[in-house]
């Protein structure tokens, strides 16, 4: 009786150690944690922002064409002479300045016969003056003395801005401080403020079309939707930027 308990004790033993081993042996489970990653905070915030602003015309330029037409060259040459002269004059009486004068090369065209020998029969001297005008409450009564002398043509009127570069500056530091208050808004609806400027990409600036007559006769009559009681009614050119700006955040 003795040996067949020790034998059964045995077997338990046996069972109980294979299973044991088994267990040891086996693949355990993984064990689950709940793991958060935190996410890095942002350091930056980015907004584009555009704006423009309207500039007087401060100048005018036109061109003076002088053409004289004679049977003789040396006529036409004299007469050319005495007409550039008599302008240059008018334009002193008007103050004028001479660097604000710029007088073109003189040149002759001959004129010929329909004949088969096409022969010359007079001859056409032209010279041509480029002014600007930085009074322009002077501009017509200039105009009115130039076609009372009959000097020539008056043509390429052009009104611009004397100074764009320094109101594209100024274009330019509008946009950036509208750029900066929407940076200031986004950052306090997080709770974060802004620090300084990081980079500033101006993507676009631009001007508008100046103000161009290509004679005086299309200004004198386009005049009375741009001018009132011979006074110039100031027209505006537009000049814009647009900028992509990055402030810190802090």
């Amino acid at each position: 009786m003795s040996q067949k308990i020790q034998l059964a004790l045995t077997v338990c033993i046996t069972i109980i150690t294979g299973m044991l081993l088994f267990s040891a042996l086996r693949p355990q489970a993984p064990i689950l944690q709940e793991i958060t990653i935190k996410q890095p905070e942002e350091r930056m915030v980015t907004v584009s922002a555009h704006e423009k602003i309207e500039v007087e015309v401060d100048t005018v330029e036109f061109l003076i064409v002088i053409a004289i037409e004679e049977d003789e060259l040396a006529t036409a040459k004299l007469k050319n002479e005495e007409t550039y002269l008599a302008t240059v004059r008018i334009l002193g009486n008007h103050l004028i300045e001479k660097k604000d004068i710029n007088t073109g090369d003189l040149q002759v065209l001959l004129e010929r016969s329909f004949t088969l020998d096409r022969d010359i029969i007079g001859y056409t001297v032209i010279r041509s003056l480029k002014v600007t005008v930085h009074d322009l409450a002077d501009l017509e009564p200039l105009f009115t003395d130039l076609q009372d002398a009959k000097v020539g043509r008056i043509e390429n009127i052009l009104f611009t801005v004397s100074n764009t570069e320094l109101f594209q500056e100024q274009v330019l530091q509008k946009a950036i401080q509208t750029a900066e208050n929407k940076a200031r808004a986004i950052a306090s609806g997080i709770d974060r403020e802004i620090g300084g400027i990081i980079s500033i990409d101006e993507f676009s600036n631009s001007t508008s079309q100046n103000i161009f007559y290509s004679d005086l006769e299309e200004y004198s009559g386009r005049k009375f939707y741009n001018f009132t009681a011979s006074s110039l009614l100031i027209r505006n050119i537009t000049i814009e930027s647009g900028v992509s700006v990055s402030f810190e955040l802090k």
